[in-house]
């Protein structure tokens, strides 16, 4: 099931904070940068403009624009017989990372639509995939027996990306309430909200047991009120009871 609301209602969390410069660039800007970004070694203007059959005049103007905003660096080459040393310009880390998340936004959006396509149980395959993924992360930071699941968890979200923040309204029942105020698998979730709450909750719940902690019922509701989704952790011994 899609996520239905419209834009204006602003339910659920925001995409995951990204380079605000980038998201800004023209489309002819972003050619010339994705030509930088695929290239190991920093390129002349002219090496751009031969790549996007451009003229070299119009490809340094981009290039100056992309230096400004701090998407690319130029350095001077070596002096090639008389005349004046080229320069050579390359994409910043940045520009780099933010072109990688991208490429991932992606690929997690096509594999949640297959699984939502051709598994017999989604949820359910969905749920082990992210226990798998959870299980192969690096121990959780400052992880140690005087920190409990709930606070793994929350340092676990918020190396991810995903904004976390206790409900300040969560009443003393020995749950906990999670605010989700970023996602970034904000479009695969909208598509098919089920498959990746569903990722995310198992990744949850590997990352817990790599972690040899306390496992913890996990509920997570998709686009649960303006600007969030909700998480709630509950101890497996409170919920039996």
């Amino acid at each position: 099931m899609k996520n239905n609301r419209g834009d204006a209602d602003r339910y659920g969390p925001d995409h995951a904070a990204g380079n605000s410069a980038l998201s800004r660039l023209s489309p002819a800007r972003h050619e010339v940068l994705d030509v930088l970004v695929s290239q190991s070694e920093p390129v002349t203007a002219h090496d751009v403009a031969y790549a996007l059959h451009q003229h070299h005049n119009t490809i340094r103007e981009h290039l100056d624009g992309l230096r400004r905003v701090g998407l690319v660096v130029r350095m001077k080459g070596p002096a090639i017989g008389r005349g004046r040393p080229p320069w050579f310009y390359s994409a910043t880390q940045a520009a780099r990372d933010e072109g990688s998340a991208n490429d991932y936004v992606g690929l997690a959006a096509a594999l949640a639509g297959q699984i939502a396509r051709t598994a017999s149980e989604p949820i359910v395959e969905a749920v082990d995939a992210g226990r798998h993924w959870g299980q192969s992360l690096s121990p959780i930071k400052e992880a140690g027996p005087s920190k409990s699941s709930e606070e793994l968890v929350f340092t676990l979200l918020d190396d991810l990306g995903y904004s976390p923040e206790f409900n300040s309204e969560t009443t003393p029942d020995g749950d906990t309430h999670l605010r989700l105020r970023r996602c970034p698998l904000l479009a695969a979730a909208n598509e098919n909200p089920e498959i990746v709450c569903g990722v995310h909750r198992g990744l949850i719940e590997g990352a817990l047991a790599s972690q040899g902690s306390q496992q913890l019922d996990v509920e997570l509701i998709p686009f649960a009120e303006r600007g969030a989704c909700a998480l709630h952790l509950r101890r497996a011994e409170s919920s039996q009871a």
